[in-house]
């Protein structure tokens, strides 16, 4: 359990957190790559810089929880539960949000290519200057807000989820 206050610059890698809580807390520039960290609870916390790389966030619960430049690929966030999450400015490549609850979450200009979305739901939430290409599942962001360069993107998501061929030729 850590609480109040600041952490910097920590190796987490590979590490073995299940069912930690963290509260009240500002995380920077810590690595977390391939840690797993299931069930984990956090409250009020703010990481900025860290990297998430591959780690296992499954099953946490994140309450009032920010991500900012942070690098989180293959980031498995497997069924979480998220109240007011921010992430903004991370690179996200095949993040997993597989059954995820985040509704009203926001995810401000990341990179969430081939992000596997399917069961989440992501209602209100608001994905503006995110890449959203190649994800799967793409019918998680019924309800959520995109911005119009976001559409064509999309759309091509959902239609490859809907098994919809396209040919030119009759």
């Amino acid at each position: 359990e850590l609480a109040r206050g600041t952490v910097r610059g920590v190796r987490f890698s590979a590490a073995q957190l299940r069912r930690a809580e963290l509260t009240d807390l500002t995380v920077t520039d810590c690595d977390f790559s391939g840690a797993v960290l299931e069930e984990l609870s956090l409250d009020r916390v703010a990481f900025v810089g860290c990297r998430f790389d591959g780690a296992d966030l499954g099953g946490a619960s994140l309450v009032d929880v920010s991500f900012t430049g942070c690098q989180m690929s293959e980031l498995g966030l497997r069924m979480v539960r998220a109240e007011r999450l921010l992430v903004s400015d991370c690179t996200a490549v095949g993040i997993d949000l597989y059954r995820a609850w985040a509704n009203g979450s926001r995810w401000h200009d990341c990179d969430l290519t081939g992000a596997e979305l399917s069961g989440a739901h992501l209602e209100r939430a608001r994905l503006h200057g995110s890449t959203i290409v190649d994800v799967r599942g793409a019918a998680a962001l019924r309800g959520a807000v995109i911005d119009p360069a976001q559409t064509v993107a999309v759309g091509l998501a959902l239609i490859a989820d809907a098994g919809i061929g396209v040919d030119d030729r009759r």
